[in-house]
């Protein structure tokens, strides 16, 4: 519960009265959504191509993609923004500006207000 008040301030810098205070409440949802399943990714040129099938959790909203130069999740590059979907549903995204070589990839299932499941890995892919 949050208790606010607001005023104005013009553009000469004059103030208004304080407001009344209301009530304002905010709800965030501390819980995981489940994880991805079905996670592959495949390398092309430049990019590659991230399939999975978002967890059957009512409080899913979407998935964070990450790749990384070696199998390390702590030091994973995070693909921005992240890929909005329905829960249950097959879905995939095409992540450009990969540098050639051997990649990692991983991809997060997360709810509304952004609490993030366990990343699921989706192998080892070679973009050339």
């Amino acid at each position: 519960r949050l208790e606010v008040e607001s005023l104005y301030i013009t553009a000469k810098g004059s103030r208004g009265a304080w407001s009344a205070t209301a009530e304002v409440y905010s709800t965030a949802d501390p819980v995981a959504p489940g994880v991805a399943t079905s996670v592959s990714a495949t390398g092309e040129a430049g990019q590659a191509t991230y399939n999975w099938t978002a967890p059957n959790s009512a409080n899913y909203s979407g998935a964070r993609l990450y790749w990384n130069t070696t199998n390390n999740f702590a030091t994973a590059t995070l693909v921005s923004p992240p890929e909005y979907g329905a829960p249950g549903a097959a879905d995939s995204r095409v992540v450009t500006g990969i540098s050639a070589g051997t990649r990692y990839g991983w991809i997060v299932a997360i709810n509304r207000s952004g609490v993030a499941a366990s990343p699921v890995a989706t192998g080892t892919y070679t973009v050339t």
